[in-house]
Parts: structure tokens; C-alpha cells; sequence
């Protein structure tokens, strides 16, 4: 019986807004059990929109990087040419 409420709980999170859910666990909007669920639910929310930064930040880094490589090779093809 608990699980089937804790699994339908997460379902109902999954449905809220992540900010509504922060703000009612801010000022203490749920109770109980639902407290400690709601906690490692924003939890797993955090943990999920750090990775996908992170994985974010390293595409970008590496196309910047390439860009930069492509830029070199190109300015040192067209100084051949013209020298």
C-alpha cells in the first residue's frame, strides 16, 4: 500500500512545476512521508540539470576549440597562398 502512494506521489511531482514544488517544500507544504519524498525528488532534479549543464559546457567547449582549430588552419592556407 505504501509503495503504491509513494509511486503515485512521484507521478504527481513528475505532472507539478518545478518551481511550485520548491516553493511548497520551501515554506513547508508537505508533511510526513511526503516531506522526505519531495526532498529527493528536487534532489534528483538538481542532480539531472547539473549533468546536462555539465555535458552543456563541454560540447560548447569543444566547439569552440574546434572552430579555433579550423580558424588557424585557415589563416595559415590563405598566408601560403598569398606568400
Amino acid at each position: 500500500m505504501q509503495r503504491i502512494l509513494v509511486e503515485e506521489f512521484y507521478r504527481e511531482l513528475d505532472a507539478t512545476r518545478e518551481d511550485y514544488v520548491r516553493h511548497k517544500f520551501a515554506t513547508g507544504g508537505y508533511a510526513g512521508w511526503k516531506s522526505k519524498h519531495a526532498k529527493q525528488w528536487l534532489d534528483g532534479r538538481e542532480a539531472a540539470a547539473k549533468t546536462k549543464r555539465e555535458e552543456s559546457v563541454r560540447f560548447w567547449t569543444i566547439v569552440v576549440g574546434i572552430t579555433g582549430i579550423a580558424g588557424l588552419l585557415i589563416t595559415g592556407a590563405s598566408s601560403l597562398v598569398k606568400g
